[in-house]
């Protein structure tokens, strides 16, 4: 994301993943991790699609337009919190472990998800290393040299996207942002090549 100058996105995803959260909460008063993230999934792509609309279409700087939606989708989020709270649905507490994270409510079953992710984005990241590093340096070459990169972008999108959405219930919307930017700007700023960093 760091090298694609996408890393402005990981802060807006995270934040976007919030209205999809309490969307999904307060449609299904559900508080199946499957479910709130399926919701945060949705929102955050959602996100993604806008920004990059108004990236092509907007006159606006492309952090301006990171800016506006990043407010929109996070303000949205917080007022639907609120309806929540004035309705008093039973297992709200749980949307305040997306905003600050809450390590201690993770259970047993969401342990094996997040293990079952990490062996699925393993996999992706190793297998088409090559592929991915042509997405990120040379788009116009990689259209040349495969097909489907439209396909794989969206896929890496996605993987990104549902590893911002698992990490927000143990560390929270606030610090997600900057664990998914610092590490690699640090590391860009410290190597000289892709493998380094």
């Amino acid at each position: 994301m760091v090298v694609k100058r996408w890393s402005m996105l990981g802060d807006i995803m995270s934040h976007a993943a919030l209205p999809g959260i309490v969307v999904a909460f307060f449609l299904t008063h559900s508080t199946s991790l499957l479910v709130l993230i399926g919701g945060g999934l949705l929102s955050a792509l959602l996100s993604a699609l806008c920004s990059f609309l108004l990236q092509k279409k907007g006159n606006f700087p492309r952090e301006s337009n990171f800016a506006l939606i990043l407010s929109w989708f996070f303000s949205f989020g917080i007022i639907m919190m609120n309806v929540i709270q004035k309705q008093s649905i039973p297992g709200q507490s749980i949307l305040n472990s997306f905003i600050f994270g809450n390590i201690l409510m993770i259970n047993h079953t969401e342990v094996i998800y997040y293990v079952i992710y990490t062996i699925l984005f393993s996999f992706f990241m190793i297998f088409f290393s090559k592929k991915k590093e042509f997405f990120a340096f040379d788009t116009v070459f990689s259209f040349i040299r495969y097909q489907y990169v439209f396909l794989w972008e969206i896929i890496f999108l996605v993987l990104s996207t549902l590893t911002i959405i698992i990490a927000l219930q143990s560390v929270g919307i606030l610090l997600i942002g900057g664990l998914t930017i610092l590490p690699g700007s640090c590391a860009k700023l410290i190597s000289h090549s892709y493998k380094e960093m």
